[in-house]
């Protein structure tokens, strides 16, 4: 999978890949044990970070101070938004509906008693 477009946040990318995929990438854990050089520089650096760029003849992502990755390293070191999204929504809906059952029972338990 190539990379086709990117979203930069705050030592973090989303990355838009050619089969239509949202990755995030967050970058402080992917090099979190590269302490020196470039490597080190875009995960410590926000401007240097903010400078990422999508090459389009390999299709991968590549900063101002020259480091890039393989297309495929940074796919299967990413986390598709849709399971990431749809995990927060579930815990927010098993979350809700516990909710709900608990109010629900205790009305329950208010009319049963009268």
């Amino acid at each position: 999978m190539r990379v086709v477009s990117i979203f930069i946040g705050t030592f973090k990318l989303i990355l838009v890949f050619d089969n239509g995929e949202y990755r995030l990438l967050d970058i402080k854990q992917f090099l979190k044990n590269d302490d020196m050089g470039k490597l080190a520089e875009i995960r410590d650096d926000i401007d240097m970070f903010q400078t990422a760029t999508v090459d389009r003849n390999s299709g991968t992502v590549v900063w101002k101070n020259g480091v890039d990755f393989d297309h495929e390293i940074l796919y299967r070191s990413t986390i598709d938004l849709v399971d990431l999204l749809g995990h927060v929504v579930e815990e927010k809906v098993d979350s809700e509906e516990t909710d709900e059952k608990k109010k629900g029972l205790s009305k329950g338990e208010g009319e049963g008693g009268k």
